[in-house]
């Protein structure tokens, strides 16, 4: 599976590295939507792309958010015994709810995952 993520801001590039930490089967790919050719690969826009991650599944898919952690989380041993409750939270619409509020104030979640100058997905052209 190759994973998608933001490699501008720290949160998801910690993420990266704890996901790459616990894929001891080599499962997950990763690159960054920063790179001009993810555009192309995926056919999204790299606005989209950078307001969640996504992951490209075996098929050939393409899914974001949520969903993308749940089908991560699927994968890797170490995460399985989170699986049924990442199920649920996706069948209630909370899991949703709660991924999309974190990638959408990622500037300030984790307090101090940014430098002091901001976030540089944050800054203004």
């Amino acid at each position: 599976m190759v994973v998608y993520f933001d490699g501008w801001c720290p949160l998801c590039r910690a993420a990266k590295e704890r996901l790459s930490r616990l894929d001891r089967r080599g499962h997950l790919a990763f690159r960054s939507i920063r790179e001009e050719a993810v555009v192309t690969e995926t056919g999204i826009s790299q606005e989209i792309l950078a307001r969640q991650m996504h992951v490209r599944t075996d098929d050939g898919q393409i899914i974001g958010g949520f969903p993308a952690l749940v089908a991560i989380a699927r994968l890797l041993p170490p995460l399985w015994p989170l699986w049924p409750f990442l199920v649920a939270a996706h069948w209630l619409g909370v899991g949703a709810a709660a991924y999309d509020w974190v990638a959408r104030n990622r500037k300030i979640v984790p307090v101090g995952a940014c430098d002091d100058g901001g976030c540089p997905i944050h800054r203004e052209p």
